[in-house]
């Protein structure tokens, strides 16, 4: 039987390797290998990548590519395919190592060990099963022809910045991709000509998701770390969560809680902030705009990257506590003032 919706099409071949812990699995929390997360990563980095696009024509170019059981027509079906499977160099392991020292937070008594901070609900006092960093897995992606320049534009941004599995916004689920056929990859400048203003992204009220990278002034809101030993893998994931678990607990702790249960500017940064500090009618979670992340620069270098994908928060905010853009001003500031972080992908 031929099934029409995979006929004439473009293969995009990679390999993946891991360059931090990943978290990925079933329901019963072992490691495993699906294709669904993989394919759900190519969705969140294809709107991304299409993100200039009104909300609405979005959706529907979207439901086309990817599938969809909502609107007023009926379900469609995916017109993408992916295909994957283990690479020679692949395990799976169930014990992190002890990073010292530990974190001291000006919210909790004891010291923190710094990848629970990270990590916290896959790593606990029973770590789940994670996919080693150097492991391989090989992609084949098989989408239409007419879409492929826009598939080359996903995978870069994937490339990049992309990360997968639980905890992935926290640098565990970091990847890197090898190019094996017709996929040419563009550079940070590149990508970053296509895209906004902070300023101007701050101001899209009906876009409150993840869509452009965005820019102040000349420079993309991104920063990157460089480990004492940028070539191994092992030793360089290990020193960017380090240092990154204590950045990014300054970054959000130099917000003050004052009272309980009320709006504080931290939340902003992700929500919820604590068990004492449930905010009334903000309903569910929102994670956080930063992305913390353990990359392959294009020297090959190991590096980590603080990305701030930036747009307006989907809850009613007051902006007695500051504006949106203020408060994310101060967070620009703090990083740009770690002498440990440095710009990366000006134009």
């Amino acid at each position: 039987m031929i099934v029409t919706r995979f006929h004439n099409l473009e293969k995009l071949a990679f390999d993946v390797e891991f360059l931090s812990p990943t978290f990925l699995g079933g329901a019963d929390q072992h490691a495993e290998l699906r294709s669904a997360p993989f394919k759900n990563l190519l969705r969140q980095w294809w709107r991304v990548a299409n993100g200039h696009r009104s909300a609405s024509d979005l959706r529907k170019i979207e439901g086309e590519l990817f599938g969809t059981v909502l609107g007023d027509n009926s379900a469609q079906a995916s017109q993408v395919r992916l295909v994957l499977e283990k690479g020679k160099i692949f395990s799976i392991a169930n014990k992190l190592p002890n990073l010292q020292p530990r974190l001291n937070h000006p919210n909790v008594k004891v010291p923190v060990d710094r990848l629970l901070y990270l990590g916290y609900g896959p790593i606990s006092k029973i770590t789940r099963d994670f996919i080693t960093p150097g492991s391989v897995v090989n992609i084949a992606i098989y989408i239409k022809k007419s879409t492929t320049e826009m598939f080359e534009k996903t995978i870069s941004l994937l490339h990049h910045f992309g990360t997968i599995g639980s905890r992935s916004r926290n640098g565990f689920g970091s990847i890197s991709l090898n190019i094996k056929n017709k996929i040419q990859l563009s550079s940070l400048p590149q990508l970053i000509k296509e895209n906004i203003s902070f300023a101007d992204r701050m101001k899209q009220e009906n876009k409150t998701y993840p869509a452009q990278l965005c820019l102040d002034e000349k420079n993309l809101l991104c920063w990157e770390y460089m480990p004492d030993n940028p070539i191994d893998v092992k030793k360089a994931w290990q020193e960017i969560l380090h240092n990154f678990a204590e950045i990014y607990m300054k970054t959000r702790t130099q917000f003050k809680f004052t009272a309980k249960n009320e709006l504080e500017a931290r939340h902003l940064l992700g929500y919820p902030a604590g068990q004492n500090h449930v905010v009334a009618g903000w309903g569910s979670r929102m994670p956080s705009q930063l992305r913390l992340m353990v990359k392959r620069n294009e020297q090959e270098q190991i590096v980590g990257r603080i990305l701030h994908l930036a747009h307006p928060i989907p809850k009613k905010w007051d902006n007695k506590l500051g504006a949106q853009t203020d408060i994310w001003k101060k967070v620009h500031s703090f990083l740009d003032g770690q002498p440990s972080l440095k710009r990366c992908g000006g134009v």
